[in-house]
């Protein structure tokens, strides 16, 4: 693992928000395996993601199948909000407006 433009590595274990998937765990900050770009590894809270932390054979992190995602920093945002109340993601915030 290494930094990446907006994410060190101590980021790692933070709540965060993917843009269009939902909430999660930072699991990695660093390059991708092959293009040698950024990239942040996140455990989604509910199966919403592509993987289970393996891209490619080259495994990232580990996380449940179906949890986890490789992204572009750009897409991910750390919360503390999502840390303090154990995250929430796009679905949930929507039934909470449409109540």
């Amino acid at each position: 693992m290494s930094n990446v433009s907006g994410f060190a590595v101590d980021a790692v274990g933070k709540a965060c928000v993917v843009t269009g998937v939902g909430s999660g765990i930072i699991r990695f900050v660093g390059l991708h395996a092959e293009k040698q770009e950024p990239r942040i590894g996140v455990e989604m809270n509910k199966p919403k993601g592509k993987n289970n932390g393996t891209v490619n054979g080259h495994k990232y992190f580990v996380c449940k199948d179906g949890h986890g995602t490789l992204t572009i920093p750009s897409k991910v945002t750390v919360s503390k909000v999502f840390e303090m109340f154990g995250g929430f993601d796009e679905d949930d915030a929507n039934a909470n407006v449409n109540a």
